[in-house]
């Protein structure tokens, strides 16, 4: 039996149920760029989810703990300040 997910609503894909994408990562098929773009961006969302933590770590490693989640929420920072 599949189970509903708070915030993500299920949609039918072929034979089988699959759950949709929630809305904050289906801004590309919302401002006309179509499906290659949401791809896209689960790409790039993936590669930093794999390449952060690494960096992350070797970098507290070599400056300290506190100096690398500065480092960290700087960079947190200008990412949220960028446009869309």
């Amino acid at each position: 039996m599949i189970r509903a997910v708070p915030g993500i609503r299920p949609q039918r894909a072929g034979a089988g149920a699959a759950y949709g994408v929630p809305g904050r990562f289906r801004g590309g098929a919302r401002l006309g760029q179509g499906i290659a773009a949401g791809s896209y961006y689960w790409v790039l969302y993936g590669i930093g989810a794999v390449i952060g933590p690494l960096l992350s770590g070797h970098l507290a490693d070599r400056a300290g703990f506190a100096a690398a989640l500065r480092a960290a929420f700087l960079i947190e920072a200008v990412a949220v300040a960028l446009p869309p």
